[in-house]
């Protein structure tokens, strides 16, 4: 059963993408619906990209000859552009307008929303959740007692946590058990067993 809104083709909606190899970096983007694949529990859309929010930095490093799925039968494409032809986000929308045809993506119907400020929410939980599973690994990778010679070896919880807590400032994150859940975080493939 299908649990997230079903938009319609021609439609002007909000979405996070990701590529193929790198799922933990999304793109917000304006786009247009082409195409919608209903699937027993998913919907998928075909999408045309015409704004990304990023910074041209951003999307320098991380967008640029990246694979996108750009079709239902898992057709994949790779956007191919030299990064000395951007300076400004400027540049990079005015070849996005001209070319918009190449930049088709698929995309999950949870990832995407009716408006933007639904979008931000979204991505916001998504990137803190990111955030929290990479402060969970350096954990993991820093404790260990094998790496007690390395460079950033830490001897305790006591002190990578409070470490933790002078980086996260006055976030209002103080709380033990908040700290603990973060650097305890239960990896993936036992929340697959639930």
């Amino acid at each position: 059963m299908i649990r997230n809104r079903v938009y319609s083709k021609g439609e002007t909606v909000y979405a996070l993408i990701s590529s193929t190899g790198k799922y933990n970096i999304l793109f917000p983007v304006k786009c247009i619906i082409h195409d919608v694949k209903h699937g027993d529990s998913i919907v998928e859309y075909q999408v045309r990209i015409m704004k990304f929010y990023d910074d041209v930095y951003f999307l320098k490093r991380y967008l640029f000859h990246t694979k996108f799925t750009r079709s239902f039968d898992s057709g994949v494409t790779r956007w191919r552009m030299k990064r000395s032809n951007f300076k400004t986000v400027g540049d990079f929308q005015n070849h996005l307008d001209a070319n918009g045809h190449n930049y088709m993506v698929t995309v999950d119907g949870p990832m995407v929303c009716k408006r933007r400020h639904e979008m931000i929410e979204l991505f916001n939980k998504i990137q803190d959740f990111f955030v929290e599973r990479t402060i969970s690994d350096l954990y993991n990778l820093t404790h260990r007692s094998t790496y007690s010679g390395g460079t950033y070896h830490y001897e305790s919880k006591g002190v990578f946590k409070a470490h933790l807590l002078k980086f996260l400032g006055d976030r209002g994150y103080d709380n033990d058990k908040f700290i603990d859940d973060i650097l305890y975080r239960t990896p993936s493939r036992d929340l697959d067993k639930l």
